[in-house]
């Protein structure tokens, strides 16, 4: 019999790559959300799916996948989102499979945590703390001064984040980070303001060896910080990119992360890189298939063949080996107005331009559109490629500036860009 891999949560495309790779005798099953059945992809090619309430405690995820190994055994535990993490971990505790410990699960998705770790460890002091209510807010904005960041303590996709730059937008911060929602818990955690270039990295880890395979430079918006392009690989020097070759496996380390595809945010600051946080999964925004356009390596095949037993990290450095001149990118589009969108013209001319790889839409017409807040209210990405990571950039942001948005709001129709 070949792998049996109980994938935890929405995997999008994973399990259908893990079945292809691994061969005719790996075989899938999903337990996940009764929301995310619907949307899961090729469910007759699983051999099971099993939909948990919402509500339902770690515990019933527990005995579900039991029952599921009673009657076919599962070799392995795989989850690929943010979502659930903890439940998988605690699955695969209780079959005693391979996976990150609930203990590394809770620091990565907690962040007032993961600053207490990364600070009791020597690695990363930024100064942040929980705070229940406004005089808690101005107190920690007289410790430390401005600007800030208002987040939720736990939370995804850039979303309620506010910046911080006087005591007159404190409270509206606060109120703002405080919201709690299908992706947001409801606390709030405030840090001061990380300032310098923004960047991510992308890094593979087995048994507890880390390679940096990917570090991609990162636009944000400045009032929400709502990233809106991405490049690989971002403009640095040689000694930058060996402080992040060191920093970035101390923070892994201390987090207790052995194994897998991380993406973790920092800041280059003046005093060196300093983290906005990390996650034990492949980034979204299409990162990893910047990474892969720009290196060769293709980050999601190698978390699928980790996940059936299978090591990469041999290869994988074997390949960053091979000189490449070659970089990618990607510009977010937003119609940035209320109402609902009518028409998103120049979608076929943008993708037809030099370097475009490719072109998506997230919203469609009927859509309720508003200004942006959130990773999830853009409207759309090209991705494009180039000699340089920099004119990639420029060919992804001139192509996506070229669509048009129209949104029609209660007396009139606007065109954004």
């Amino acid at each position: 019999m070949g792998a049996h891999v109980l994938v935890v949560g929405d995997a999008k495309e994973i399990p259908g790559l893990m079945r292809s790779i691994g061969g005719a005798e790996t075989r899938t099953s999903v337990i996940c959300r009764l929301t995310v059945v619907s949307g899961l992809r090729d469910v007759a090619e699983h051999q099971r799916v099993v939909g948990v309430a919402p509500e339902a405690g770690t515990a019933e995820w527990v005995e579900l996948a039991l029952a599921v190994h009673r009657a076919d055994p599962v070799t392995a535990v795989g989850t690929f989102g943010e979502r659930d993490q903890d439940r998988a971990a605690a699955i695969a505790a209780a079959l005693g499979l391979p996976m990150h410990h609930p203990d590394t699960v809770a620091a990565v998705h907690d962040k007032a945590l993961m600053r207490r770790i990364l600070a009791d460890a020597g690695v990363d002091e930024t100064p942040a703390a929980l705070v229940s209510g406004l005089a808690e807010a101005y107190a920690f904005a007289e410790r430390h001064g401005y600007p800030l960041i208002a987040k939720p303590g736990r939370g995804a996709g850039s979303t309620f984040v506010a910046r911080i730059a006087s005591p007159a937008d404190l409270a509206a911060a606060v109120e703002l980070a405080g919201t709690a929602s299908e992706w947001s818990s409801g606390t709030v955690l405030m840090e001061r303001l990380l300032q310098g270039p923004q960047i991510s990295v992308e890094a593979l880890s087995e048994d507890g060896e880390h390679v940096v395979v990917g570090v991609c430079g990162k636009v944000s918006e400045p009032e929400h910080l709502v990233e809106v392009g991405h490049l690989c690989p971002a403009p640095l020097d040689a000694a930058t990119r060996a402080e992040i070759e060191r920093f970035v496996p101390a923070v892994l380390d201390a987090l207790g992360i052995e194994f897998g595809v991380t993406h973790t945010e920092l800041v280059l600051t003046a005093e060196g890189p300093r983290v906005i946080e990390t996650h034990i999964r492949p980034a979204g925004d299409e990162i990893p298939s910047l990474v892969r356009d720009a290196t060769g390596v293709d980050l999601i095949e190698c978390v699928v063949r980790q996940t059936i037993g299978e090591r990469v990290l041999g290869t994988v450095r074997a390949t960053l080996a091979e000189p490449r001149a070659r970089g990618a990118a990607i510009w977010f589009a937003s119609p940035d107005a209320e109402g609902v969108l009518r028409e998103v013209a120049g979608v076929a001319e943008a993708g037809a331009a030099e370097g475009v790889v490719e072109v998506a839409a997230h919203l469609t017409p009927g859509a309720l559109t508003s200004r942006v807040s959130s990773s999830r209210e853009r409207g759309l990405y090209v991705r494009a490629v180039g000699d340089s990571a920099e004119q990639a950039l420029q060919r992804a942001r001139t192509a996506a500036e070229s669509v048009t948005f129209l949104v029609e709001t209660r007396h009139l129709v606007t065109e954004t860009v």
